[in-house]
């Protein structure tokens, strides 16, 4: 199951809660589901760089928004971004990008 419908599954609640309300029990379980699926991605975050489209299929249904920056086969660089994200929105993630970017150099973690 990937994170986007354990998400779902949480939304719709569970015998023990209102479904509107997802008690804390819930929300422990979704958090350690999660986790559990993510952590043996980034055991090989190594080989899981070399496959764009592993990456973006495991981004999906994490995010609300959205700025996707790649190289095309023709070693050209296409940029997308949600259509809910304005021109600013943009713009901070790209430079609070850069700046995580640059501290984890600074920092030795290439």
């Amino acid at each position: 199951m990937n994170i986007y419908d354990m998400i779902q599954e949480w939304k719709r609640g569970c015998s023990d809660c209102d479904n509107a309300i997802q008690c804390q029990e819930c929300t422990s379980v979704l958090i350690k589901a999660i986790e559990n699926s993510v952590k043996p991605e980034i055991s090989y975050i190594g080989n899981v760089a070399l496959s764009p489209d592993h990456i973006l299929t495991q981004a999906k249904g994490c995010y609300s928004k959205v700025i996707v920056i790649g190289i095309d086969f023709a070693n050209v660089i296409d940029t997308r971004a949600s259509t809910n994200m304005s021109s600013q929105d943009v713009l901070w993630c790209i430079e609070k990008f850069k700046h995580h970017t640059l501290m984890d150099m600074e920092m030795g973690d290439d």
